[in-house]
């Protein structure tokens, strides 16, 4: 039986904070002028408390599929941000602990480079 890949669907988490130029001069030597003719930007999302974009993926895919968060395998603290290298650390601590067997249902959340991420849901 042939099985086949369709995107069933898109979702997206920014950070809450909006950083415009205007807080960018209080924090560097720079001013709106400069900043917009170089990068044509007023204003970006700023992340707080460290969290980085690998984080936000997680979190539009959990909310994309009505996955609770606290059923989200995280990793990227124990490890750093290291694109899709998680993905089987996170596999293996799963298993190992008993909350994935054959026969589950997997989400899997690759990210790299703080631009780009995928996901895929797998059957175990």
């Amino acid at each position: 039986m042939k099985k086949y890949i369709k995107i069933a669907g898109t979702g997206s988490s920014v950070p809450d904070k909006i950083l415009t130029n205007a807080d960018m001069e209080k924090i560097v030597d720079t001013g709106d002028v400069w900043i917009s003719e170089r990068i044509s930007a007023k204003e970006r999302q700023h992340s707080l408390h460290g969290k980085c974009g690998a984080e936000y993926a997680l979190e539009a895919t959990a909310r994309r599929i009505n996955l609770p968060i606290d059923r989200v395998s995280e990793h990227i603290h124990n490890y750093g941000n290291t694109s899709s290298a998680p993905i089987p650390l996170a596999l293996d601590e799963a298993v190992s602990e008993g909350r994935m067997i054959s026969g589950d249902d997997v989400v899997l959340v690759g990210f790299g480079a703080d631009f780009t991420w995928g996901s895929a849901l797998i059957e175990w």
